[in-house]
């Protein structure tokens, strides 16, 4: 090979120089360069190398393993007890390289690495993954990835509409579990829920899809954080931490665009529902009712939403829900939620803290129970005692 090189408009080359190499065997740096002027034809040509790089703690060596497609090494499964500093094989300068962090007990006499001293780090007990990439910038970043415990969780996207969603997930930081960038499209990831299908429950009041995405945390089988997208880079969110339960919004323009208290108030409304939902028609009361719903259960409902905190329990009474007329007409219509809990409130005497100067649903519902019924057929998942069970609900019929 040569180097070309302009000098005021005129082309120079470096010397000529013979290297041989294969993606099997080869060296895994390379620094070369220009050095002085010879024979006043052709400049000298340097060449260094290294053929392996590495971090060794207590004796033991964890070779950097090449990763072509992130552009990075990679040394896996460097233990730590907490006992001992780790020693870094990688460049010091440009032309050579050589330890940049050695053990405490390192000779420093060579001079090489006399400014090192005051750069010693240890790691933490536990299990690492040691990352070098190059910014391009001095010698390239390390990044240590401790390993953790593996969770499986889930968190809800709220959407803006009542269609399906195109949009896409990705994860990273750790398995990238959805694949490479863009990620899967939200509908196709497995496992994932629908949570109000029908349009029947509209939290927040706004008729729009939700949906209940199971994602695992953890390094390195799951990830750290998630980027929901459009057709990739043509429309994407900023970075989001992954918070186990909690609801997400699109967002170009906020990192960590969830809402903590969004999820929860979600829950809620699922576990409700599903007591609802079981209740089995009988003398005047029909199925599917809120007039149908025990006392015991009445209670536990306006427990659980006293037990949410303040920014929750908005999300859970400003949501609708579709009904039957409470006149006593043809059709249906939506009421609050904040109406049903009032109702419930009064059936198991649990005050929930919430006022209305007219019961709108006790006025009929009392004289007509018969009538006071929520038409809604979906899949719900119960978490009331924080197990995921599936229910699904036969259509109901309009009597």
């Amino acid at each position: 090979m040569q180097f070309k090189c302009q000098i005021n408009g005129d082309t120079k080359w470096g010397q000529p120089f013979s290297t041989s190499g294969s993606k099997a065997s080869h060296y895994k740096q390379y620094y070369g360069g220009l050095g002085s002027w010879n024979d006043g034809v052709n400049w000298t040509f340097y060449l260094y190398n290294t053929s392996n790089l590495y971090i060794e703690y207590k004796s033991i060596t964890y070779n950097f393993q090449e990763d072509p497609a992130n552009a990075r090494f990679v040394a896996s499964g460097v233990v730590s007890d907490e006992s001992n500093y780790y020693t870094l094989l990688y460049r010091n300068e440009w032309n050579y390289c050589v330890m940049t962090l050695q053990d405490k007990d390192a000779d420093f006499s060579s001079g090489v690495f006399s400014y090192v001293y005051e750069t010693w780090c240890s790691m933490n007990s536990g299990t690492y993954d040691v990352i070098l990439k190059n910014n391009n910038e001095g010698n390239g970043l390390f990044e240590f990835k401790k390993y953790q415990t593996e969770v499986d969780t889930y968190i809800y996207y709220i959407t803006e509409t009542a269609s399906a969603t195109p949009n896409n997930i990705y994860a990273y930081g750790g398995c990238e579990q959805f694949g490479a960038w863009p990620g899967k499209a939200i509908t196709a990831v497995t496992g994932v829920v629908d949570v109000f299908p029908d349009g029947v429950i509209h939290f927040e009041g706004v008729n729009q899809k939700i949906y209940r995405i199971p994602i695992t945390t953890g390094y390195p089988d799951g990830d750290s954080g998630i980027i929901f997208n459009y057709n990739g880079d043509e429309s994407k969110t900023k970075n989001n931490i992954i918070a186990p339960h909690a609801g997400y919004y699109f967002s170009t323009e906020t990192e960590n665009n969830y809402v903590g208290p969004a999820g929860h108030a979600i829950e809620f409304l699922l576990d409700a529902e599903a007591i609802r939902n079981a209740v089995t028609a009988h003398d005047d009361i029909k199925q599917y009712s809120v007039c149908g719903i025990s006392s015991a259960d009445a209670a536990d409902i306006c427990n659980a939403f006293n037990a949410l905190n303040d920014t929750a329990k908005q999300y859970v009474v400003r949501t609708t829900a579709l009904t039957y007329k409470r006149d006593g007409s043809d059709g249906d219509e939506m009421v609050t939620y904040k109406d049903i809990l009032i109702e419930l409130s009064k059936k198991c005497g649990v005050d929930t803290g919430l006022s209305s100067s007219v019961n709108v649903l006790s006025t009929y519902a009392y004289d007509n129970p018969s009538t006071l019924i929520i038409v809604v057929s979906v899949i719900v998942i119960l978490s009331m005692t924080s197990i995921g069970i599936l229910i699904v609900l036969k259509k109901r019929k309009l009597e």
